[in-house]
């Protein structure tokens, strides 16, 4: 069993790692065993070691045994104080020297490694006495209940140990879960956060002429510069590297100085361990930090995202380091510990005041506590009834403040939670939504659009398709500036916004592009239709810096499935028919027609 949990440690967020090879040590002290307890130690420690690629800190699980077990063997003092006591003295030293020699990775990480292995340290001491305790003596294959109930009768270490089991231990899985909670929440942030630049970068591309995707294929130094701005502005204020990388894996532009333009061959998987975590989403770890030195491997590490992008044969990576998540876990752990450290010497300062006259008090504190987080979510009073003794009155009170703390940790934790599903939401609305004018964006157009075509063709009906872009936009930006375009734009997008209905939808490509979609039943005069959409726009002139701006707009029409059967085809035709409302003279509407070019 020893080797087993030295094998299967209990693993936390990024590196942090608990052994419980000392319960096992520590049940054999308790009952007698101290030459076999450092013999068990040692074997398990070793085989760790050896056998499984362990941290070699674990070596010092045997010294703690062999410290602690000796002065246990010749006072009989409590073991989980003696044990205290060398957590907070040569335990601490020698992890923290263990630890920096080790890895020489930096004070903060080895404190809380410290302090992760001095709880761990008192928590096997507990396990151990606890199941020393309570559980029957064998000789033989026969039971001895006399052993068993004389032990269960020393009534100051039954309160101890159900103290601990019920403020301590629940801190710590608490603890543990909370954890694997937040790691999840890290990928599922950082897979979103990579989604949503990843769609500024394609839509920046998106938005490129034809002669600048052409400059983009030549490597033009021009476009570098600004797709390296683009890089920049999408990942400020974060540690994010971007990568876009040609057909033949030579490197475009990176916001990452580690990295080369012009670099080719380039690959970010060789010189670390690649796994999956999610769609989509790699762990990059590093090769040449050890497996046994797990922090310092976690902070070197990586979340890795590709993506392919649409207009050019170009690939995007994405790269996240770990270490910015390892540090706020890190703190999160370590007023957690200083927490479970101040709650463990409250009981056991409570519990030295307990006597055998308890037997009653504790008999009410055991069905008290049954089910005590699912009473405390459930907002139920934890008490019981008032002692004569001053000492149980004692117990009662920190047990009623405990439970606070249990509940107003609960309560953060929805808390959190609740936050989490705002951001997810705000994510969603910054993805779908053009922050400007509140209209459906073209990621939202690329998305709708499909699922009303496969809809349409599976009922036969048709759909309309209206292409607007306002006239002379550029003129506007120029003569009053881009706060004055803004200010258009945002007009435009709240007088197209009442078309927004079960039957019509109105999103914002790009820049002054705007798109109105009608299923069936379609207008009889689209033309017409489209007209007053038109009017309804241009009729009166927006208002910035008290000057009137006029408004123009062209637009051209195209039909589901007469000008085209997929998207890029009506888009295409659309714009063509806008573009021919332009040349007429502008501020008109055109329907496409084959013959026109």
């Amino acid at each position: 069993m020893a080797i087993l949990l030295t094998k299967y440690p209990l693993h936390l967020l990024y590196g942090i790692e608990s052994y419980f090879l000392g319960s096992i040590a520590w049940f054999t002290v308790r009952r007698g065993g101290y030459g076999q307890a450092v013999a068990i130690s040692l074997i398990g420690s070793a085989a760790g070691v050896w056998l499984w690629d362990q941290t070699p800190l674990v070596l010092v699980i045997p010294l703690e045994i062999a410290l602690v077990g000796l002065v246990f063997k010749k006072r009989r003092r409590q073991l989980v104080l003696l044990d205290l006591v060398y957590c907070c003295s040569i335990g601490a030293a020698a992890h923290l020297a263990g630890y920096y020699g080790l890895s020489q990775f930096g004070f903060g990480y080895s404190l809380i490694y410290v302090m992760f292995q001095g709880v761990t340290s008192i928590l096997n001491a507990v396990l151990g006495d606890m199941a020393a305790e309570y559980l029957p003596r064998w000789s033989g294959s026969a039971l001895h209940p006399q052993a068993f109930i004389k032990e269960r009768l020393k009534i100051g270490r039954v309160m101890t140990h159900m103290s601990i089991s019920i403020l301590v231990l629940p801190l710590f899985i608490f603890l543990y879960l909370n954890s694997q909670f937040t790691n999840e929440q890290n990928m599922k942030n950082t897979s979103d956060k990579f989604d949503s630049i990843a769609s500024h970068v394609s839509e920046r591309i998106n938005q490129m002429s034809r002669l600048e995707l052409r400059d983009l294929k030549l490597h033009s130094m021009l476009q570098r510069a600004s797709m390296k701005e683009t890089f920049y502005n999408v990942t400020s204020a974060s540690d994010i590297k971007l990568i876009l990388v040609d057909e033949h894996n030579q490197v475009f532009a990176s916001n990452d100085p580690k990295i080369e333009d012009g670099q080719e061959d380039f690959d970010w998987q060789p010189g670390g361990i690649v796994s999956s975590v999610d769609d989509r989403l790699y762990l990059f770890q590093p090769e040449h930090t050890p497996l046994y030195n797990p922090i310092a491997l976690w902070s070197q590490s990586e979340y890795v995202k590709e993506y392919q992008l649409v207009r050019i044969p170009y690939k995007l990576i994405i790269k996240q380091p770990i270490e910015e998540y390892q540090q706020e876990v890190f703190q999160m752990y370590t007023y957690s510990l200083a927490l479970i450290c101040i709650l463990f010497a409250i009981v056991v300062l409570i519990a030295s005041r307990v006597t055998r006259m308890l037997e009653r008090p504790l008999f009410e504190l055991g069905s008290i506590s049954t089910g005590l987080p699912f009473k405390i979510r459930m907002n139920e009073r934890v008490t019981w009834r008032e002692s004569r003794i001053h000492e149980v009155n004692l117990l009662k009170n920190n047990f009623e403040h405990m439970s606070q703390e249990l509940a107003s940790m609960f309560a953060e934790t929805d808390q959190k939670n609740l936050m989490l599903r705002d951001s997810e939401e705000a994510l969603r609305k910054l993805a779908h939504y053009d922050t400007l004018t509140g209209l459906a964006n073209r990621y939202s157009f690329s998305l709708f659009f499909p699922e009303l075509i496969h809809e349409a063709k599976l009922k036969g009906e048709r759909v309309l398709c209206l292409f607007i872009d306002l006239d002379r936009f550029k003129l506007i930006n120029d003569t009053y500036g881009h706060d004055a375009g803004d200010t258009v734009l945002r007009t435009l997008g709240e007088r197209l916004n009442p078309y927004n209905n079960e039957q019509t939808r109105v999103f914002r490509l790009a820049g002054d592009e705007f798109v109105i979609i009608t299923r069936e039943p379609l207008p009889i005069d689209a033309e017409g239709w489209a007209n007053q959409v038109r009017l309804a726009v241009v009729k009166e002139p927006v208002q910035h810096a008290e000057k009137a701006i006029s408004l123009q707009l062209s637009a051209g029409l195209s039909v589901f499935p007469e000008h085209g059967t997929d998207l890029e085809c009506l888009l295409r035709n659309a714009d063509s028919a806008m573009y021919a409302a332009k040349v007429s003279g502008r501020n008109q509407i055109r329907t496409y027609s084959k013959p026109m070019s």
